[in-house]
């Protein structure tokens, strides 16, 4: 009886995933979001006190897949404080307003489904923000693991009371999780929302597919940029972009890379990228291909307060260059690039930086894509090999004459307002 219970299980569950699919490509095309639905989920097994999670449960639970077109409801905001261990096929239906919330280390999400029986969660309507979504507050448990899960439709409400956070996956405080071959669609803000000072740390991240979200559909803290892999793809979302703020005013602790990904990267912070500050070397790569954006304002700093080991290694091949650029494309579209290490690791190949010059920096007199020297070492080095520097509000390059700066190979510069490179007086 088991084996046909899993068996029409299955073809159901096969059924509601390719309705879920339709719901949203019908829905994509209507003009407004608070229209109806075409098809909200067929309920055939009505919310009851077994099959409803509620209020705050701290003892361990398995949600077990049955015949049923739902399995299980999500009724209010559900706490977790202890494993929740979802099997392959089940569909969770959270109901108007409902919310899912990991809470503290003990609490964990296991949900891993497969291609066959993959896991949903999502509304009862269809409707982008019909619910809160799912967080993970604290839940620094290696257990955190999503495979083959779907989650949909949350964003109703931010679970701090701030609405500009809102998604349908949030953490804060100090978490971890595996994601792998996850679909995070039709949020009514954010697919992913990452608190900005807390401590995520993304074990895997692979095959996940984001789409269909109203904002960004990744919003995290730049130290996690580079624990995304680059095997995650990106369809129609409002905002297709892989966005990112500074986590730690000290910037990116140790050397890491970041890769090329299906969308840009938008550094989406007036506070700059920081690469070396005191005793963090904050080495950054950037891989052929990567196409970074720069937000209003935003700037990358290698080396801080006295810091020498910072770098930025641009790794571009004449097929896939890395492009660095302002966000609204235009002449000052942010504040630009300032070298102040010798590194012998700041080599760049094939870097087209552009429409930069939004301010000077400390130390600096003239606005510049790309500034080289500041107090209190006034010593910089830059080796670069078929690269260009355009539509600047200021200077392509502006070197500090009062310093020992040394800028090795020469860059083509295109449209800068004052021209090539500079000196600073």
């Amino acid at each position: 009886m088991k084996k046909n219970s899993k068996n029409s299980k299955n073809v159901i569950s096969k059924f509601v995933v390719i309705s879920l699919a339709a719901t949203f490509a019908l829905f994509s095309c209507k003009k407004k979001e608070d229209e109806p639905s075409p098809s909200p989920i067929v309920v055939t097994n009505p919310p009851t006190a077994s099959n409803t999670l509620k209020g705050r449960i701290s003892t361990d639970k398995v949600l077990v897949n049955s015949p049923a077109a739902v399995d299980y409801y999500l009724d209010g905001e559900v706490i977790m404080e202890a494993k929740l261990t979802i099997e392959p096929g089940v569909v969770v239906v959270a109901l108007s307003g409902a919310s899912l919330d990991f809470s503290g280390s003990p609490s964990a999400m296991i949900s891993n489904g497969t291609a066959a029986l993959p896991i949903v969660i999502r509304s009862e309507s269809g409707l982008k923000g019909a619910w809160k979504g799912i967080r993970f507050s604290g839940s620094n448990n290696a257990l955190n693991s999503l495979n083959y899960t779907t989650v949909a439709d949350g964003g109703s409400a931010s679970f701090n009371g701030d609405n500009t956070e809102r998604a349908n996956l949030r953490f804060a405080g100090n978490s971890q999780v595996r994601m792998k071959n996850c679909t995070i669609t039709n949020s009514a803000v954010y697919g992913i929302y990452e608190e900005k000072f807390d401590d995520l740390a993304i074990v895997e991240f692979q095959n996940n597919v984001f789409s269909k979200n109203t904002d960004f559909p990744i919003y995290i803290n730049d130290q996690n940029i580079a624990s995304l892999g680059n095997t995650t793809t990106f369809s129609e979302n409002s905002k297709n972009y892989i966005a990112m703020v500074q986590k730690d005013f000290k910037g990116l602790v140790g050397n890491v890379i970041w890769k090329k990904q299906a969308v840009p990267y938008l550094f989406n912070d007036a506070d700059g990228l920081i690469l070396g500050y005191l005793s963090t070397t904050g080495g950054l790569t950037l891989e052929a291909g990567v196409n970074l954006i720069m937000g209003a304002g935003s700037s990358i700093v290698i080396g801080d307060n006295s810091n020498t080991n910072g770098y930025l290694k641009i790794d571009g091949t004449s097929a896939l260059p890395v492009t660095i650029s302002g966000e609204e494309g235009l002449k000052g579209s942010w504040k630009g690039i300032l070298i102040s290490t010798n590194s012998v690791k700041n080599v760049w190949t094939y870097a087209n930086i552009s429409d930069a010059g939004s301010a000077v920096f400390n130390g600096i007199d003239n606005k510049a894509n790309i500034c080289l020297g500041q107090f209190p070492s006034d010593n910089s080095s830059l080796t670069i090999t078929n690269c260009t520097t355009n539509n600047s509000l200021g200077f392509g390059v502006s070197r500090s004459s009062s310093a020992t700066n040394i800028l090795t190979g020469t860059f083509t510069g295109v449209n800068n307002t004052s021209g090539v490179s500079g000196t600073h007086n």
